[in-house]
């Protein structure tokens, strides 16, 4: 039993890989925009700027005052996975030189940074990252759960 736990573990952390265990949700831009019309937030999609062969589109919400979230839908998970750990790695980056905290907030694909009074939000699942940003953390964090977007 010992055994067949450890390789059933061992297979979900090669999947959480590939998942983005730890942060569950399925939003697509209309979703988004959908939310923002609800709640007095601008939406616009920002596809047209980025021309990259990996990305399916770009999409912005923003009320203009404490929060902004963008939804970045990429062609694979994979493509997702490399746009999370390099943002991960600049704010490490930023936090070091500039001082603020970095953290884990549920298992290894959603992180919480702090720098000079601006909380950033950043996850990814499947093949969708979110970079929500502002000034309150609740508001944030109220806005992400708004939008179905569910820390596991």
């Amino acid at each position: 039993l010992h055994k067949e736990y450890r390789r059933q573990r061992q297979m979900c952390i090669r999947d959480r890989l590939l998942t983005g265990c730890g942060t569950n949700f399925d939003i697509t831009p209309a979703d988004l925009q959908a939310y923002a019309e609800t709640n007095d937030f601008v939406y616009t999609d920002l596809s047209e700027y980025y021309d990259y062969s990996y990305l399916d589109g770009v999409y912005l919400m923003e009320d203009n005052e404490a929060v902004h979230v963008e939804l970045w839908d990429f062609d694979t998970t994979e493509n997702a996975y490399a746009w999370f750990s390099e943002n991960i790695e600049h704010m490490k980056g930023l936090t070091g030189n500039f001082g603020g905290t970095i953290s884990k907030t549920s298992g290894d694909y959603n992180f919480k940074v702090t720098l000079q009074d601006t909380v950033y939000h950043i996850l990814f699942s499947g093949d969708k990252g979110i970079y929500a940003l502002g000034y309150d953390k609740a508001t944030i964090d109220e806005t992400l759960a708004g939008l179905n977007v569910i820390e596991e």
